[in-house]
């Protein structure tokens, strides 16, 4: 059982937010976002946050390694992010991480907010 955890708590899960729509949108992707943080991090998973930031032309990257963490880590992205509409993010995190071979992205979609996994392993 402690072997199992630790090995658990050395992988994370990457979420990648499509900050870029409307305020409602944004809040419902905060909201999935931080909901699904919660679960990861309640089963000793940390979970890396990535947001796009137009003026640094790269993503802010926030890890959450405890439950503790997540309301402040939350804010400080928030504080930070500087979204623009049309960045294909997929296009961007494989150009830009082309370590990270799977990761999901949280954003609007045509069926609503939800996310999507990537894999590119």
């Amino acid at each position: 059982m402690v072997k199992e955890r630790t090995s658990v708590a050395q992988s994370q899960v990457v979420l990648v937010l499509d900050l870029s729509g409307q305020r409602d949108t944004v809040e419902e992707v905060l909201g999935l976002a931080y909901g699904l943080s919660k679960l990861f991090l309640k089963e000793y998973t940390p979970v890396c946050l990535l947001v796009w930031d137009a003026l640094e032309y790269d993503f802010i990257e926030v890890l959450i390694q405890k439950r503790e963490e997540i309301d402040t880590q939350f804010i400080y992205l928030l504080r930070r992010a500087v979204v623009t509409d049309n960045i294909e993010l997929a296009k961007m995190v494989q150009s830009l991480r082309p370590q990270l071979q799977a990761y999901a992205v949280i954003g609007l979609y045509e069926d609503g907010v939800r996310g999507e996994v990537i894999s590119h392993g």
